[in-house]
């Protein structure tokens, strides 16, 4: 009975791996990645037991391929790896990969624009494409203040001559309140739970980004009996809990405010309001609760939730974590480093001068800095796609069903599109005469073409204040040397050790400040 049994499993094994075989055979000439294949198991052994610090070191060594577009093979599976921006613009631009592949899924977040399908993201991506407009994103500046302040205070109260800190400790609480505070309204950091919150959300990434790379733990029916997946959903259950509240209260809110409109009889006072209503924070949830779809049906309690945990964890990673890796650069770079107190003391001459569009707008190097951060440490580094219909990159036909994975952090560090000095820190290579003849997609940190991210304008007025105040407040230095920092993969790029940087108390003002 043993040996039938094991005949029929070896037989059933050998049927699908033939059959992969013969569905994936499309693969078969493009190159493999660099890394070692097993005749089974393709490249998936090498992904294998992994934790963060090994992803991202067996995804460097896989791109250290020098092809236009290679493969990387778990089993008889390949995820196609186009890596020249010629490729990628097709990938991220072409209706045939418009959709995200099944990994995705893993988040939870199907019903959003993160994580849903086409028709889906469509619609939420036309309504809330305005509440993104200039005009909003300009009524979160005294938020953004407010947050920046309370963080430098507390940077203040905690540094010490001689002694580094670890600046996302500070960067972190502060860009995951501007995001909070404009996506859920009011002080939500200051209720009870929100360290509980905190911690919750970092371990989710923790969790999904180690099962993203094990094909092994890809199976719900295999995952559901690990310590991740226990660690997951106790973490999940109770962020969902902690906004479950804070949405059901909101919805009380809006109720009770659309029976006060009802009674109110004036109505030049209504129409009073309507116009300075862009005075205050247009808030993310009050929007959703209140915009109906292109269908006319108002947003689902999941849908909302699902577009809330988007900007919570997209917006407080893209910001907290690139601007700490711009304050480390910065530190690293010191000439670069007063270049930028230099345009910070000609754009705001007085302590006193506000935050606001057009100051913001002056902070030209600033933004290029921040770009060049983004450039060679791009948190949103991994992209994917998966094809709905036969795309064609290069000599290859690739059929529906075809996964896709583009590395940011590679392309944009590649030579032949940056010179010989790709991997140096030099903000001016994003001046308008060193950018002309650029490939327009061999730099995509905010992803690009339809799917692009939606909060890109968002995030650099978040990092430009936040990077601001630091400097002028602030000298930076540090002891970890450019060519010693190592990276790992948390689902965004994060670095293996501590962001520590020695802050010396800067006198920009004269002591005025």
């Amino acid at each position: 009975m043993l040996t039938a049994l094991g005949i029929l499993i070896l037989t059933i094994g050998l049927t699908i791996y033939g059959y992969c075989r013969y569905r994936f055979r499309f693969a078969d000439p493009i190159p493999n990645a660099s890394l070692p294949k097993h005749i089974f198991f393709g490249h998936g052994l090498s992904f294998r037991r992994i934790n963060p610090v090994r992803i991202y070191w067996v995804l460097k060594r896989a791109y250290d391929n020098k092809e236009r577009i290679f493969k990387i093979a778990f089993g008889p599976m390949p995820v196609i790896c186009p890596i020249h921006p010629d490729l990628v613009q097709k990938v991220l631009c072409d209706f045939a990969t418009i959709d995200k592949p099944y990994f995705y899924d893993f988040t939870q977040l199907t019903n959003g624009l993160f994580g849903g399908p086409y028709d889906l993201w469509k619609a939420h991506r036309k309504v809330l494409n305005p509440t993104f407009n200039l005009r909003i994103l300009n009524s979160f500046q005294p938020i953004f203040n407010d947050c920046v302040n309370t963080m430098m205070r507390n940077i203040k109260a905690h540094v010490k001559p001689g002694e580094p800190m670890n600046i996302l400790e500070f960067t972190s609480p502060c860009t995951l309140s501007m995001v909070t505070r404009t996506s859920l309204g009011g002080r939500v950091l200051e209720r009870e739970g929100t360290k509980e919150f905190c911690e919750g959300m970092e371990s989710l990434l923790h969790q999904l980004g180690i099962r993203m790379f094990n094909a092994n733990l890809h199976p719900d029916w295999v995952y559901r009996y690990t310590r991740i997946y226990r660690a997951e959903m106790k973490a999940r259950n109770f962020c969902c809990a902690w906004t479950d509240k804070i949405l059901e209260e909101k919805k009380q809110e809006l109720a009770k405010k659309k029976e006060d409109m009802n009674n109110n009889a004036d109505s030049k006072e209504e129409n009073e309001d309507n116009e300075v209503s862009y005075k205050k924070p247009q808030i993310f949830i009050d929007q959703l609760l209140t915009i109906p779809l292109p269908d006319g049906r108002p947003f689902s309690d999941q849908e909302i939730l699902d577009e809330i945990y988007t900007m919570i964890a997209a917006g407080n990673e893209t910001s907290a974590v690139q601007s700490a890796h711009t304050i480390l650069l910065l530190a690293m770079h010191p000439e670069i480093q007063e270049r930028a107190v230099e345009e910070i003391l000609r754009v705001f001459p007085t302590p006193e001068q506000n935050f606001n569009q057009d100051t913001l707008k002056q902070l030209e190097l600033q933004e290029r800095i921040i770009k060049e951060s983004q450039r060679l440490m791009p948190v949103a580094f991994i992209l994917g796609r998966a094809a709905q219909h036969d795309i064609q990159l290069d000599d290859y036909v690739c059929p529906k069903g075809t996964i896709f994975i583009l590395n940011l952090f590679e392309m944009q560090r590649r030579k032949e599109f940056w010179g010989e000095d790709a991997h140096e820190f030099n903000p001016d290579r994003f001046l308008p005469e060193n950018s002309k003849n650029r490939h327009p997609y061999a730099y995509a940190p905010f992803s690009a073409g339809p799917r692009s991210c939606i909060g890109s304008r968002y995030a650099m007025m978040s990092m430009k204040t936040l990077l601001t105040e630091v400097l002028r407040n602030y000298k930076l230095t540090t002891d970890i040397k450019y060519d010693e920092i190592q990276f790992k993969f948390k689902v965004s790029l994060h670095l293996a050790h501590p962001h520590r940087v020695f802050l010396e108390p800067r006198n920009l003002y004269g002591g005025s400040k």
